[in-house]
């Protein structure tokens, strides 16, 4: 497909200022048996967004439902792939791996664990706080439900640009099990299967894994060297416990090994700063000269003879428990407990020189516990609840800069010591109340008290880097020293703030439900993420000073309409976000190393993101399915904030845009199932997405584009009408475009972290 068919396409929706996104879901019933309508030609499709099974159509939300069927079929493995059916979604790798979701606009770019994201994704209802957690979370999902808007009344704080609920297949009736093997391209072999069925009349259980192995995509482009092989095993026990009519548990234990490569940074040459370039090639002029990383998804560089991988490891439990107190009035608990470690090392500069190589240990602990009521009295629904979490983070991040500028100047070893503490409890109430005529109002609130703290420090690890920082900070400092700068700019040692914040986040919206094919709603809500201590090298405490919470004041409309019996499903939505305090990866100035502008995390004052969405889905006749989605956001900053750009210069960027948010997102999906003899089905599919152009850092410069990009997916395969086997073959970009997801910078060195080639494979699957 051509890139002027595909744009064509794509921008034929964003010409009515709308998105579209796919939304195929789970088909079934509606949620109140009795009024269960006959099904459309394309099934109803059943979400939980807001606490209870509804029709999709239902809901005056803008979500997007992607069943397990879509999950497979688009290869979608972890929340990062979300941006293959998820307008609006976009997901970047940051410096140190940690992954960065953006929706309409509003994301967190951070690198360090500690980070909470403006995205938070849960499983079954269990929240995962923060990104490096989400990477296991797709094992055996059901569906996966992406919830658009500021979702702080029924999820909490940091969902403020929305919320990703994943939903696990539960257990079976009946003994059953299944098993998908997938060969690929680059020596890739996964596996992913389950065993399920009844331990007695009231328990049930389903037991799921999931390995990846091989598949090392990148290869080095000045030596005979490959990295990116991946060794992941996960798995997870569901437990249903149903003793009466009455009362139900599910207990969740799951846990996962990762011990894959990371990914080497595309080295694409020094800044555009003149000052800085004149002293990188005087200081490091074979890193500064150095061959610039082809144009190329796979070509890398990286120091030799390094073990550039990870060994991450998670445990999670959770218990859910529900009770009917009365026919009209449940209780549910819902308490988890997670852990992970992680040791990883990354290399920073995509050269084969040790100029930034970082290494990562960290740890993590977090619980959560929530307690909520709900009920039904004729017209009224109502929700009630509070919960409390408790969180716990320590990480180490060492940086190598042996070859580098600062590795040249004695700055060869330090290690950037992050150790976080966090607890919130919140409470919270929604209701719904139908009136006559088909209108439906909600109202709801939630008020949040948070507090997190922080003991960090940067030390210098070998003794040139304790000379260094000698000569330019109070003191004498040793081996193992602390050399963050301290507020009285007189001592140096650990930086110890306190974070305490509370907010009162709510929501008011109008349905109107018209007939049970159409649907017209608007919204106003109010959000908050909380605020942010950053995860850096500080050398002065200015980098370690808090971001405090932003927040976001959302207007949206839309509608919901299924059309010709059920053949046509068109969603539509409007929507503006007034953004305060926006957190962003800045920079301040650190004088006790000749004027360096450190990394730190700042606040944007005021901006606003408007935009709109389409979501059209048609099934012309049985078995073939066409839909376009598509979101189109406009974003910038409109009060005066004057901070360093994305290479250290002090910069006004009143009336810029923000990172990351390229102004359309969309994609057009093709699948046609087709009988083949009496016990055969046949299928063919096509995917093609666009991504226009965007920045991935603050300052709008070239070294921080993140270019435009179209990909084209294409699929085919047969299987037993029962069901019991199938093979199939896909392609992934198969037009093997060029495109990455995020900029870096490491000092005056630029990278990119680029996407995936081309990749074909073929799967077989079975099920007893």
């Amino acid at each position: 497909m051509s890139n002027f068919s595909m744009k064509t396409m794509l921008y034929a929706g964003a010409c009515l200022m709308v998105t579209a996104q796919v939304a195929h879901g789970q088909e079934g019933d509606a949620a109140d048996g009795a009024n269960a309508a006959p099904e459309l030609a394309m099934g109803e499709i059943i979400v939980t967004a807001q606490k209870r099974s509804q029709r999709l159509n239902d809901v005056g939300l803008t979500i997007s439902a992607t069943s397990s069927e879509q999950l497979q079929s688009l290869g979608i493995t972890s929340p990062d792939d979300l941006v293959k059916a998820v307008p609006g979604f976009t997901y970047a790798k940051s410096a140190y791996g940690v992954p960065v979701y953006t929706m309409r606009g509003i994301g967190f770019y951070d690198y360090g664990l500690a980070a909470s994201p403006a995205v938070t994704v849960y499983v079954d209802e269990v929240p995962l706080p923060y990104g490096s957690l989400t990477s296991f979370s797709m094992l055996d999902a059901q569906r996966v439900e992406t919830i658009k808007g500021p979702q702080g009344i029924l999820y909490g704080i940091n969902s403020t640009a929305g919320a990703i609920n994943i939903i696990p297949n539960a257990p079976t009736e009946e003994l059953s099990g299944g098993i998908d093997v997938t060969y690929a391209r680059f020596d890739e072999f996964s596996t992913n299967g389950y065993f399920s069925g009844p331990l007695g009349d009231t328990l049930g259980f389903r037991l799921s894994f999931q390995t990846d192995h091989g598949g090392a995509w990148q290869r080095n482009y000045t030596r005979d060297d490959e990295l990116g092989k991946k060794d992941i095993v996960s798995g997870r026990l569901l437990l249903d416990w149903e003793p009466s009519d009455t009362i139900s548990a599910r207990l969740n234990v799951n846990a996962a090994h990762d011990q894959s490569d990371t990914q080497a940074v595309q080295y694409i040459g020094p800044t555009s700063s003149p000052g800085g370039n004149a002293f990188f090639l005087a200081v490091a002029p074979e890193v500064y000269n150095y061959p610039r990383a082809p144009h190329n998804n796979r070509a890398a560089d990286w120091d030799a003879n390094y073990p550039f991988k990870k060994d991450n490891k998670n445990f999670q439990t959770s218990l859910t428990l529900d009770v009917d107190l009365t026919p009209d009035i449940q209780l549910k608990s819902i308490t988890s407990y997670n852990r992970y470690t992680t040791e990883s090392a990354v290399e920073g500069d995509g050269t084969p020189y040790t100029a930034t190589t970082i290494l990562v240990d960290g740890y993590m602990r977090t619980f959560f516990q929530e307690l909520r009521l709900s009920g039904t009295s004729g017209p009224l629904r109502w929700i009630v609840g509070g919960n409390i979490t408790d969180d716990k983070v320590n990480e180490v991040q060492t940086a190598i800069f042996t070859d580098g500028i600062l590795g040249k100047g004695g700055y060869t070893l330090a290690s950037g010591r992050n150790r976080q503490t966090g607890s919130s409890e919140s409470v919270y109430g929604n209701i719904e109340y139908d009136l006559d005529n088909g209108l439906n109002l909600q109202v709801g609130a939630r008020y949040t008290n948070y507090r997190r703290e922080l003991i960090g420090c940067t030390t210098a690890d070998n003794q040139s880097t304790a000379d260094y920082f000698t000569a330019r900070v109070p003191g004498t400092i040793a081996v193992g020293g602390c050399v963050t700068v301290q507020p009285d700019n007189v001592t140096v040692g650990y930086y110890n703030p306190k974070l305490k914040e509370d907010n009162f986040s709510w929501r008011a919206a109008a349905n109107w439900k018209l007939n049970r094919d159409t649907l017209l709603y608007a919204s106003v809500s109010h959000g908050y993420k909380s605020g942010a201590f950053g995860a850096v090298l500080s050398t002065t405490y200015k980098s370690l000073v808090p971001a405090v919470q932003e927040d976001v004041l959302a207007y949206e409309l839309g509608g919901k309409f299924t059309l010709l019996d059920g053949r046509v499903q068109l969603n539509t939505a409007a929507f503006y976000n007034d953004y305060t305090n926006k957190q962003v990866r800045g920079r301040t100035l650190d004088p006790r190393l000749v004027n360096v502008a450190a990394s730190a995390l700042v606040n944007v004052p005021k901006s606003r993101i408007y935009g709109a969405e389409l979501q059209l889905t048609v099934q012309p006749t049985d078995g073939l399915t066409f839909s376009v989605d598509g979101t189109y956001i406009s974003t910038k900053i409109t009060s005066s904030f004057v901070n360093y750009n994305f290479v250290g210069t002090l910069t006004e960027m009143k009336g810029e845009v923000l990172p990351f948010s390229p102004k359309l997102t969309g994609s057009a999906n093709l699948d046609y199932e087709f009988p083949v003899s009496d016990g055969l089905m046949a299928s063919v599919g096509a995917t093609a997405r666009h991504q226009s152009f965007s920045y991935g850092a603050l300052g709008e410069l070239t070294i921080s584009d993140i270019d435009a990009y179209q990909t084209l997916d294409l699929r085919a395969g047969i299987r037993d009408i029962d069901d019991r086997w199938k093979v199939s073959v896909f392609g992934r970009n198969v037009t093997n475009t060029y495109y990455w997801s995020a900029p870096t910078l490491i000092i005056v060195e630029g990278g990119r972290y680029a996407g995936a080639p081309t990749t074909y494979g073929v799967t077989l699957g079975f099920k007893f």
